[in-house]
């Protein structure tokens, strides 16, 4: 064992073979990737969080919402007449298809 931690009392194992390994990798390694890699750390961390269940539900809730303002929306600009009759139909069409795909349950099988 070394002579000054024995007379110190101070035994470290780990004395700069931590810094040492790990400045060496960082030292290397390419900015460039080294940003490519925190930006696809931090999409894949995005899209764990995105696809939890409490988020889905929580979408879920706010897209059938915002789907039943827009549809009484296109209701009074049907009656209004700044939205033709067709592209009123048309509209609320793709608003309870949104709708429906929210509000339908898990087929189990």
């Amino acid at each position: 064992m070394n002579a000054s931690c024995e007379k110190n009392n101070a035994f470290n194992s780990n004395t700069r073979i931590y810094e040492g390994y790990f400045t060496d990798a960082l030292v290397g390694q390419n900015s460039r990737s080294h940003r490519v890699d925190v930006w696809l750390s931090a999409l894949l961390s995005l899209l764990h969080i995105l696809s939890s269940p409490t988020v889905r539900r929580l979408c879920k809730t706010v897209l059938v919402a915002l789907c039943l303002v827009g549809f009484v929306g296109i209701v009074g600009a049907v009656e209004q007449g700044t939205l033709g009759m067709g592209a009123g139909f048309l509209l609320g069409g793709a608003l309870v298809a949104i709708e429906y795909l929210c509000l339908r349950g898990r087929t189990r099988g």
